[in-house]
């Protein structure tokens, strides 16, 4: 990838965003947890399917720490809603 092709301020605005939702997962709100797995999947989705072809971008240092770090906030999505579930029906 370019230095050029390097969109700036979205890096920032991503990160805050992935902090604000960490975060919100400690209300353990049901509603919160599945909006935000199902929005984590279709961004992991997207990258995949517009960097298909280019294992430049998917390859880098930047692509890999991104979606390692999705893909882990994805399990743990997955993880605290299934504790929830689990402790609702008993």
């Amino acid at each position: 990838m370019q230095v050029g092709e390097k969109p700036a301020g979205i890096i920032y605005v991503a990160a805050g965003f992935y902090l604000v939702g960490g975060l919100l997962i400690l209300l353990r709100n049901r509603g919160l947890l599945l909006f935000g797995a199902f929005i984590n999947a279709m961004v992991i989705l997207f990258f995949f399917n517009m960097y298909q072809n280019r294992p430049a971008v998917m390859l880098s240092p930047g692509g890999l720490i991104s979606k390692i770090a999705q893909v882990l906030l994805e399990v743990t999505l997955i993880y605290v809603l299934a504790v929830n579930w689990k402790k609702e029906s008993n």
